[in-house]
């Protein structure tokens, strides 16, 4: 009398190696997801330092030749790129006449996103201007 058993060896091999074949594509795509995610942690530092860049720029930019006097001889609007092929752009919006709003948003090429930082300052002021993230 034969044994039942006899033919269960290839259909466990297989579905040992389906499984292993599925847990290996798992590691590879969470491994994958990780490299994505550190990509994007890098893009977002770097376009944070372009739109600090810009503030600093906005901060301190005459709008015209000689030193400013008062904040509202410096620059309304400024954009340039870093050397990493990063951009950034900055404004300034007066709130009343005596405080001003300065935004610098950076920008990393190839990437959708941006960052934006804020900057309240005041005339006349010799603080160094509090830096506040914007959602």
């Amino acid at each position: 009398m034969k044994s039942s058993r006899r033919g269960m060896a290839l259909p466990l091999a297989l579905l040992a190696m389906l499984t292993l074949t599925l847990l290996a594509h798992g590691l590879l795509l969470l491994s994958q997801r990780e490299v994505q995610a550190a990509a994007a942690l890098r893009d977002l530092a770097v376009a944070e330092k372009a739109a600090m860049v810009g503030l600093r720029v906005g901060w301190a930019t005459p709008r015209g030749p000689g030193l400013p006097t008062s904040p509202k001889d410096w620059i309304s609007e400024a954009a340039g790129t870093l050397p990493g092929r990063s951009q950034f752009e900055v404004s300034r919006l007066w709130l009343d006449s005596e405080f001003f709003l300065l935004k610098g948003t950076g920008r990393t090429p190839g990437r959708a996103g941006s960052r934006h930082l804020v900057w309240l300052g005041r005339e006349g002021a010799c603080v160094v201007p509090s830096e506040t993230n914007l959602p």
